[in-house]
């Protein structure tokens, strides 16, 4: 038997797969921020927490590494 496949299908699959990467870098960043000791508000928090773009995450845990304050890891 053959298994069809519709396009919403994998919009679906992949909008799912992005929130859980995006779920992953978010806590991997606020485990760098942790880490170095950086004083972080709720509303910081909220923010990284809520942003579902992988790759701004990904800038954001880079500058996580050097920035001075959670302020300038978010900008």
């Amino acid at each position: 038997m053959k298994h069809e496949t519709y396009p919403y299908q994998s919009k679906l699959l992949t909008d799912r797969e992005a929130r859980g990467e995006a779920r992953g870098v978010s806590e991997a960043l606020l485990d760098v921020i942790e880490a170095r000791g950086l004083q972080i508000t709720e509303g910081q928090r909220r923010r990284i927490e809520d942003c579902g773009d992988p790759k701004q995450l990904r800038v954001w845990v880079k500058r996580a590494v050097v920035a001075p304050t959670v302020a300038d890891i978010i900008g």
